[in-house]
């Protein structure tokens, strides 16, 4: 019987698809590949020993069999690749991001992300809103210019965070 594929990859494979189809999709694929290399790696510790190599504060990516799966830990896991490729002498790091905006900016990797720290600390993500966030990534994406689609994310992640705060001022009140 074949294993199901984690849906953190199935979201990883579509996204693949999508940005090898746009002009520009060999940089996006690159985002892609080392946000899910530098999310492999802070589940599987390899980040806490590439701090230790680089001389920076490993505990950041958490303890093991407990990683922190965040935006602002990607991008502390770019900063010391990057670090490690200049020490070793490479001038031209291929660590050039996914940066905590780039994630936070775009709700394609956003949902990834997500869908990744979901899996890495044994909780599901939301599911009674994880169809409805596909469906709104999918209707984002067949908006056909970028600058567009990030305008309408943008607004979709603002609303979001608005809801959330009513919820958060309604159950105060309701107290």
């Amino acid at each position: 019987m074949s294993e199901a594929v984690p849906l953190s990859e199935q979201i990883f494979q579509r996204l693949s698809e999508e940005a090898a189809s746009r002009p520009r999709g060999s940089r996006v694929l690159g985002t892609l590949r080392r946000l899910r290399e530098a999310c492999d790696d802070i589940v599987s510790g390899k980040a806490r020993d590439y701090a230790r190599k680089a001389g920076m504060d490993a505990t950041r990516f958490g303890r093991p069999g407990r990683p922190i799966l965040n935006s602002k830990t990607i991008q502390d896991y770019v900063e010391i690749r990057e670090r490690l490729s200049t020490m070793s002498g490479d001038l031209n790091s291929e660590w050039t991001g996914p940066h905590q905006s780039t994630i936070r900016g775009r709700e394609d990797l956003l949902h990834y992300l997500r869908q990744r720290q979901a899996e890495a600390s044994g909780k599901k993500f939301h599911p009674e809103r994880a169809p409805r966030a596909a469906k709104v990534i999918d209707i984002v994406a067949t908006v056909p210019l970028r600058e567009d689609r990030d305008v309408l994310s943008m607004e979709i992640e603002k609303l979001r965070r608005e809801s959330a705060q009513g919820n958060i001022l309604r159950r105060a009140l309701e107290d």
